[in-house]
């Protein structure tokens, strides 16, 4: 895995990156910098983040705080797989698509999975005509969200919360929009 900093970005992944981490990780207004930016705190080809903090009063290991960009506000991902879990995301905004994360590809396989989440004043804005996932927008052919609470986050387009696909699958599990 080769790690750089580009654009105004904290992480610039070639190949995947893992975050499992078992203490807290914060980004805090991570911005990608210029018209064309994507990804303001990470760009991956593959993203993994899952939470396994044993601290119950800190249910969030991993936070995205005002996390800015053109497409993916927190972060974009060009692969296959896109794996959360365990996140909590603040006021995180895009001008297009993903006021937090967006997953772009859209091979047959490829696979969104957000679990246990927190999204909170996410938003998707900038573009009037297009703006798309407040949250989350995916064009991974499956998109699957469980256990996940998304409070006061908006698009001007479509998908106040979450933008998928329509001729994608989707399956939302156990949570609150």
């Amino acid at each position: 895995m080769m790690l750089s900093e580009a654009l105004g970005r904290e992480i610039v992944v070639n190949g995947k990156y893992d975050a499992n981490n078992e203490a807290s990780v914060k980004f805090i207004n991570c911005e990608g910098k210029g018209n064309q930016s994507n990804g303001g705190a990470i760009l991956a080809n593959s993203l993994t983040i899952t939470n396994t903090n044993p601290n119950e009063k800190e249910k969030y290991g991993t936070s995205f705080i005002g996390c800015y960009a053109r497409r993916g506000g927190a972060a974009l991902v060009t692969g296959k797989s896109m794996s959360i879990a365990g996140v909590s995301c603040l006021n995180c905004s895009c001008q297009t698509a993903g006021g937090v994360f967006y997953h772009e590809n859209t091979d047959s396989d490829a696979e969104t999975s957000i679990m246990n989440c927190l999204f909170d004043k996410c938003f998707s804005n900038k573009d009037p005509k297009w703006s798309y996932g407040g949250a989350v927008n995916s064009k991974a052919s499956e998109l699957s969200v469980n256990g996940c609470k998304f409070m006061d986050c908006y698009a001007t387009s479509s998908g106040g919360a979450i933008n998928h696909s329509p001729e994608n699958t989707s399956s939302i599990t156990k949570t609150e929009i």
